[in-house]
């Protein structure tokens, strides 16, 4: 796959707190939309939105700030709609446009859904479904 459209869609929250005395806890929390359309197909190829949702929680204290380091202490990824039955250990492998999952993957995810970690691969759910 690659890109139909150079701009890609995020909304977020970047937050900052102390967990203690001397550490700064740090929490990314973005969705990316892109729209992707088959790798060499010409400019009227369909496009496909393709949404990942990454979540990252990093901590800072003194030591780490003087090092130029940071301690990752929660990494997570939502995407869809994936092919469940790659492995997506290595890249993602997206749906686009015409193609389906084969039967028997995980259920529904909702990457807009914040405050929870959830499979990587699974359907969308509907209540992460575009409404008009």
């Amino acid at each position: 796959a690659q890109l139909a459209d150079s701009r890609i869609r995020v909304q977020g929250t970047l937050q900052a707190a102390e967990f203690d005395s001397s550490t700064l806890e740090v929490i990314a929390d973005h969705t990316f939309v892109y729209a992707l359309k088959p790798a060499g197909s010409d400019v009227n190829a369909k496009a496909s939105l393709f949404t990942v949702r990454r979540e990252l929680q990093f901590r800072f204290d003194r030591d780490d700030l003087r090092m130029h380091q940071a301690q990752v202490v929660v990494s997570y990824v939502q995407a869809g709609p994936l092919a469940c039955s790659e492995d997506s250990v290595t890249h993602l492998h997206p749906l686009l446009a015409g193609q389906t999952a084969k039967a028997g993957g995980p259920a529904g995810t909702d990457p807009y859904a914040t405050g929870s970690a959830t499979a990587l691969c699974g359907s969308l759910a509907t209540s992460s479904q575009p409404r008009v």
